[in-house]
């Protein structure tokens, strides 16, 4: 049986098979303190990063599940492949 023949340079990802990542939007416990601005700097920019590592996450699930999507297409045409050898051996 020859080995899967899968190009991982081929793999994207399948849109749709995982969701957008929705954003955060922090709310100001602060709001008439002094630290509101710092704190409104800070959960803004902790929020955007949240956001980022999601979307990133997001995006490798979506190349994972395309990559499976590949693997078991491969697997089914050398199943297929090896259908056709063995009757030929009978």
């Amino acid at each position: 049986m020859k080995p899967l023949e899968i190009n991982p340079t081929t793999v994207s990802a399948v849109s749709g098979l995982v969701p957008e990542p929705a954003r955060i939007t922090p709310v100001n416990p602060l709001s008439d303190s002094p630290a509101a601005a710092a704190f409104d700097e800070f959960s803004t920019a902790l929020a955007d990063r949240i956001y980022e590592c999601a979307t990133r996450i997001a995006d490798h699930a979506g190349e994972v599940a395309a990559f499976a999507e590949i693997a078991a297409q491969a697997d089914e045409a050398n199943a297929a492949d090896l259908k056709h050898i063995r009757s030929e051996v009978r």
